[in-house]
C-alpha cells in the first residue's frame, strides 16, 4: 500500500503563506466590490436633478378623468371568466366530500374543454395552404 503525499509541505511555512495570500486577494477584491457598490447606491443632491419641492406639489391640481360611480362597468367573476377555459381553479373552504365532489367536477370540465379544443384543432388543420 502506497501513500500519498501532499504537495504542500507544511513545516516549510509556503502552505501558510499562500493562503494568506488567498485571503489577502479576496479581501482586497471584497473591498473593490463594497466601493464599486457605494458609488452605484449613493445618491447625493446634485445627481438628482429635476426634484420638486413638496409645497410646490401639493399646489398643483390634476383632473381627474375616471369617474367609477358614474361608469357603467360590469363586476368581474373569475368564475364566469375561468369557465371556459383550461384553468385549474380551486375551491377554498368547504367540507372534504364538498372539495372532492369540486374535483371530479373539476376535472370533467377540463376533460370535456380538452376535447373540445382537440375537435377544434382538427377541424382547423383539414384547411391547409398550399404555396404555388
Amino acid at each position: 500500500m502506497s501513500m500519498l503525499s501532499c504537495p504542500i509541505d507544511i513545516n516549510s511555512g509556503s502552505a501558510y503563506e499562500s493562503i494568506e495570500t488567498q485571503q489577502k486577494r479576496e479581501i482586497s477584491s471584497a473591498l473593490k466590490q463594497k466601493r464599486k457598490n457605494k458609488k452605484k447606491y449613493t445618491f447625493d443632491s446634485s445627481t438628482q436633478l429635476g426634484t420638486v419641492p413638496l409645497e410646490s406639489v401639493e399646489n398643483l391640481c390634476s383632473p381627474t378623468v375616471e369617474d367609477w360611480k358614474e361608469e357603467n362597468v360590469p363586476a368581474y367573476d373569475p368564475w364566469k371568466s375561468t369557465e371556459k377555459r383550461d384553468i385549474i381553479r380551486c375551491l377554498i373552504g368547504g367540507s372534504k366530500t364538498t372539495k372532492m365532489k369540486f374535483k371530479l367536477a373539476e376535472r370533467q370540465r377540463i376533460m370535456n374543454l380538452q376535447k373540445e379544443n382537440s375537435c377544434n384543432l382538427n377541424l382547423k388543420n383539414n384547411f391547409v395552404r398550399f404555396h404555388i
